[in-house]
């Protein structure tokens, strides 16, 4: 609770805010806060009335952040990960619970590459480990959230992720996409008409392949999907802030 001599906010409601901002629908991201969706509305409303500002714009059927809801949602989610990094320090300065590392891996990543990278790492005594495995949005919440301490996933400098300067990477692999058709497909149609495999736009790897695309002006596949031939880096991403 933060509290002015105008009132009190909840931190909660800037958590609504932020759930709102991703799901992009007012019944969405009230089921993901399990409240009624009357309520959540309120909530975000009484969050506008402290804050003297209009952060949510009700005019069009997606919900999108005004220019003062994107500055808060930058403020909130920093507000909301110092709050938990604050946590987290002081739990360990108190040694009120065990050594815990928490991962987030995308899926491919969490089983392919994460198992047997984290044997190499293996000490005599090992810290109890946590993975989340998700796709790649979800994954960037959870470290700008401080729920995770380390992010496993694939990178391309063209690629725009969300983390800033308070935020460290590190290459641990190396990984290339190679595109792949069946012999009756290149025997039967030119190579252009192939249906394809896409990745959703959820996902990092799609990030990264509509980068280049888009860096070297080719059209989107017009199959279902697209594989295309570009390596990637697996990267472990942390947030600057107390030692885990």
């Amino acid at each position: 609770m933060f509290a002015s001599q105008e009132g009190t906010v909840n931190s909660t409601w800037m958590e609504d805010v932020l759930v709102l901002l991703e799901s992009g629908n007012f019944s969405r991201a009230a089921e993901r806060r399990s409240v009624g969706q009357p309520s959540f509305s309120r909530r975000i409303m009484a969050l506008e009335d402290w804050l003297g500002a209009t952060l949510i714009d009700r005019s069009t059927h997606t919900v999108k952040p005004t220019p003062a809801g994107e500055r808060f949602k930058d403020i909130a989610e920093d507000l909301l990960r110092r709050l938990h990094l604050a946590q987290v320090e002081l739990q360990q300065m108190q040694a009120i619970q065990t050594v815990k590392l928490r991962f987030a891996a995308t899926h491919a990543l969490a089983l392919t590459f994460f198992p047997s990278w984290l044997r190499k790492l293996e000490t005599v005594n090992p810290p109890t480990v946590e993975l989340v495995a998700d796709h790649m949005a979800a994954c960037e919440s959870l470290m700008i959230k401080a729920e995770v301490q380390f992010l496993l996933c694939h990178h391309h400098e063209l690629a725009h992720t969300r983390f800033d300067q308070a935020f460290i990477s590190a290459h641990v692999g190396q990984d290339s996409l190679l595109p792949v058709a069946a012999p009756q497909l290149l025997a039967s149609m030119d190579a252009a008409d192939i249906p394809r495999i896409e990745f959703t736009a959820e996902s990092g790897m799609g990030r990264i392949l509509s980068a280049v695309r888009a860096s070297r002006r080719l059209p989107r596949p017009s199959g279902a999907a697209s594989r295309t031939r570009k390596a990637s880096a697996p990267r472990r991403h942390k947030p600057r802030g107390p030692a885990t």
